[in-house]
């Protein structure tokens, strides 16, 4: 009976065992802080479905060395205020080595002290922002001085010398300002200067300015839906200019948002992936583009823009760091600076320390919006 007892003890011990389940791996903890809703939603929702998409393939393929990777979300809704307390709490509660974002110049910005404080990796996605070299900041973009540079030439090349901006108030209007005032003499181009506030429904009066002023060309230096703000005013007006827009305007949706108001000519910088049936079968970002394409056609039946480029690709390399460096911000910072060429959805990336964009000039095309489609401008 007692032998009984003990076989019958061990059988239990022994199905428990073939039972329990092998505990899960701790997963791997990442931030990510975007401006998913509010004014700058047309950035942050494809930004965050790009970096959940590639999150759960990294994890279908069995995470990083067997971890798996979980992405702690948090939408800053276009308010430095609230990208602050979202990078605090991702600093001091969830403790984590690296944030993907924040997306917009007004909440990169604020969370700059805080960064470098911290001691944590911040892969921003805005052109605006340059992160100082030896800091704990990357970027993702092309700088946007390449972008209103490439607009010059075109300017340029039209023989259009006089130029009204129209810019916003925040960090992304006035640094497209700085960068404008610094380039354009070099292209022959005066500007003329008019500022508006994001809340703003009307810019006529701004719009009538520069108008008078006898400008040839209006660019409108802001990001999101405030652009459809002046393509409306330009159409009250019946003003026949070129519009060109910045990076921040250039989106799938665009064609909806100015809808029966879009300019006769609408020209803006923009990345690879807009016009990616378009690339030359030797782009060595059109493989990496289509995959993306692919897989975020299938995971939400619609079309990636630059933001989806700019969610994947520094999701990516944030863990390629993780992966590589292990959990460490500072080695992890070290490795991303000397990282090994990467070809990205984005743009080709050679980091440097003292270039923490590591993406040059022709991370840039130039497109011409017409009839709800991006063309490559020749």
């Amino acid at each position: 009976m007692r032998m009984f007892a003990m076989v019958a003890a061990g059988l239990v011990v022994l199905i428990a065992g073939i039972g329990t389940p092998v505990p899960a791996a701790d997963p791997i903890k990442i931030g990510f802080i975007g401006s998913i809703t509010g004014y700058g939603s047309i950035l942050g929702d494809p930004e965050v479905k790009a970096a959940k998409l590639r999150v759960k393939m990294i994890n279908a393929a069995g995470g990083i060395k067997g971890r798996p990777v979980e992405l702690l979300i948090h939408d800053s809704e276009g308010s430095p205020e609230k990208a602050v307390l979202a990078m605090k709490r991702l600093v001091t509660q969830d403790k984590v080595p690296a944030v993907v974002g924040p997306d917009l110049s007004s909440t990169v910005r604020a969370v700059m002290p805080l960064v470098e404080e911290s001691k944590i990796i911040s892969f921003v996605m805005t052109p605006v922002i340059k992160p100082p070299a030896g800091s704990y900041m990357f970027g993702i973009y092309p700088i946007q001085e390449h972008a209103y540079e490439a607009e010059l030439v075109w300017l340029k090349k039209k023989n259009l010398t006089k130029l009204g901006v129209l810019a916003s108030t925040d960090t992304t209007g006035q640094e497209g300002v700085k960068f404008l005032r610094e380039l354009a003499g070099k292209y022959g181009i005066t500007l003329a200067v008019e500022n508006f506030n994001l809340q703003d429904v009307d810019v006529t009066p701004q719009l009538l300015t520069l108008q008078r002023g006898g400008a040839q060309a209006i660019m409108a230096a802001m990001s999101g839906k405030p652009f459809a703000v002046v393509a409306k005013g330009m159409k009250q007006l019946n003003m026949k200019l070129p519009l060109l827009a910045s990076t921040g305007a250039v989106t799938r949706t665009l064609g909806e948002l100015i809808s029966g108001i879009e300019p006769e000519i609408l020209i803006a910088p923009t990345l690879k992936v807009m016009v990616a049936e378009q690339l030359a079968d030797g782009d060595e970002n059109k493989p990496v583009i289509m995959e993306l394409i692919k897989n975020y056609r299938q995971e939400y039946k619609e079309e990636p823009d630059l933001y989806a480029a700019a969610g994947w690709d520094a999701t990516e390399m944030v863990l390629k760091a993780y992966a590589a460096a292990g959990p460490n911000p500072t080695a992890m910072r070290d490795w991303l600076e000397k990282m090994p060429k990467y070809v990205g959805a984005v743009c080709t990336v050679v980091m440097k320390p003292t270039d923490h964009h590591g993406c040059g000039p022709e991370g840039y095309v130039l497109v011409q919006f017409k009839n709800g489609k991006f063309m490559l401008e020749k």
